[in-house]
């Protein structure tokens, strides 16, 4: 029997041993928290055929002396072994027992009474009987110096029985079928890693921007990210609006924030973990234009497990943007006076329905120069002189009606514009 960097070896069993159970994944989590994984394979021969069938196990396991077991939680969670359903005449699941005693946890499994509900094993085919997580009371003061053996003797302390689908005969000894036979087992473990406490740094200011069809997009960026394997967390998007005119009044701002996005409905808004930092942002849908909207970006982990302690620097910081009730921004004509043909300039707040129409001195339209959707942004359209036969002076009227929200009123500008002759 040997004791190499945290793996124990038993030389008595290396030529006997029909199975193989090892700790694996062993994850300290900082600042309470180990968790491993069991693995079982079934080293028994191809020829054999019959025991493939696992019954129960009983696993002592010994933590190092530097790290308190004191008034530890232990679970043994297990998604690949079938679910426990009580039956007044047999056990037709498995269940897991846990048990601290000391420096040494103690997990039992027990199985099955009947072959038909044991767990079918191949031969050289890994099972994970169970993930074991321990959370300590206290922080774990010395993570390097974390190992986890098993309790010697193996032969008194450790069992890991299997059934067979048939009557057979082992080491003289006679078993009928769905008898448990304690298979000679190997044990070992891997070295554990280590796993920093969790940590963002977001201290860069959100930026809003609205984008047109009541549209406001949100952007920031984060200057470190550190996740762990267990890690559920990302941004929340708050947001309240209040109209323009008490812009300037912190009496008008309530308390209240409804939520518009979580990173649990937008994946986008899910912490990546990038080591220096990434780029997030979210397009919002606002409820009506002429609104201020004040925006705040918060930090949540929906694990709530000890373990998952962030560490976090995240501006408390709010940003507001104007959804803008009048769509249309200026509208100017170049050169004015004209002579042989000038640009009609006109800037759009959001997407609208856009007329451009000249009309003379005693209000009669004579011609229409756009008419139709335009896109958020500057336009541009050129007027000819010969266009507008005769006429000395002219009031070129812009109207401008938000698509879709007839809520909205018309925008409307007038600009006298004259010819010269």
């Amino acid at each position: 029997m040997l004791l190499w960097h945290g793996v124990v070896r038993i030389h008595a069993q290396h030529l006997e041993s029909k199975a193989d159970i090892y700790l694996t994944n062993i994850t300290v989590m900082l600042p309470r928290t180990i968790e491993f994984d069991i693995v079982l394979v079934n080293r028994s021969a191809q020829s054999t055929g019959s025991w493939y069938y696992w019954a129960n196990g009983t696993f002592r396991l010994k933590l190092d002396s530097t790290t308190s077991l004191y008034d530890a939680n232990i679970v043994l969670d297990s998604s690949d072994l079938h679910v426990l359903h009580h039956n007044v005449q047999q056990r037709t699941g498995y269940e897991m027992k846990t048990l601290i005693h000391g420096q040494t946890i103690i997990l039992g499994i027990l199985g099955p009474d009947s072959l038909e509900h044991a767990h079918v094993c191949l031969p050289d085919v890994p099972v994970l009987l169970g993930r074991c997580r321990v959370v300590m009371k206290d922080t774990i003061r010395n993570p390097q110096a974390i190992t986890l053996a098993w309790v010697l003797p193996i032969e008194r302390q450790q069992a890991n029985a299997f059934k067979s689908e048939q009557t057979t005969v082992r080491e003289g000894q006679f078993y009928q079928r769905s008898n448990n036979y304690e298979m000679h087992t190997r044990y070992s473990a891997d070295a554990p890693s280590i796993e920093q406490l969790p940590r963002l740094v977001c201290s860069t200011r959100v930026q809003a921007e609205y984008r047109g069809d009541k549209r406001v997009l949100l952007r920031w960026r984060t200057q470190e990210e550190r996740i762990s394997r267990r890690t559920n967390a990302g941004f929340i998007i708050l947001r309240q609006y209040f109209p323009q005119e008490y812009a300037d009044s912190t009496t008008a701002r309530s308390t209240h924030f409804d939520t518009v996005a979580t990173f649990m409905q937008v994946p986008t808004l899910k912490l990546r973990g990038a080591a220096y930092g990434a780029e997030y942002s979210v397009l919002d849908s606002v409820p009506r234009r002429g609104m201020v909207y004040v925006y705040r970006v918060i930090f949540y982990d929906a694990t709530k497990l000890r373990v998952q302690e962030f560490e976090t620097v995240l501006s408390d910081d709010t940003v507001h943007v104007v959804a803008p009730n009048a769509v249309l921004a200026h509208v100017h004509v170049y050169p004015n006076p004209f002579g042989e043909h000038a640009i009609v300039e006109y800037e759009l707040l959001d997407r609208a329905l856009v007329a451009v129409r000249c009309i003379d001195a005693v209000g009669r339209e004579i011609m229409v120069v756009e008419d139709g959707e335009r896109l958020r942004g500057t336009h541009r359209v050129p007027i000819q002189a010969q266009q507008l036969g005769h006429q000395a002076l002219v009031l070129l009227v812009v109207t401008a009606v938000p698509v879709n929200d007839e809520a909205v009123e018309h925008s409307q500008a007038v600009v006298k514009v004259q010819m010269r002759r």
